[in-house]
């Protein structure tokens, strides 16, 4: 699998992936990907680009799916009863 911490490097800092490929097809950037330093894809017509853009925007998710179920397996978060309470309180809703 794709480690989006690897591809990360020219992303600036606090912006996602997503946010910064679209602000480069907005600019007529073309995409390069590289791995070890040689050029594996080139990507420059729209069609390919927001191909690009979806597969890394699912590629985030994964990663944070990932993240929330280790946490989850570690036993961090909050029980089914949490929530309610929390949105009972919060919204004054009860589920």
């Amino acid at each position: 699998m794709l480690d989006l911490d690897r591809i990360s490097d020219q992303v600036p800092p606090g912006m996602g992936k997503v946010v910064h490929l679209l602000q480069l097809d907005e600019q007529g950037e073309p995409i390069v990907i590289s791995i070890n330093g040689k050029v594996d894809i080139a990507v420059a017509d729209d069609g390919s680009f927001r191909m690009l853009v979806d597969l890394v925007d699912r590629l985030e998710l994964l990663e944070v799916l990932k993240w929330a179920t280790k946490d989850l397996d570690e036993g961090k978060g909050l029980s089914l009863e949490e929530v309610k309470e929390q949105a009972r309180v919060k919204y004054g809703i009860s589920l």
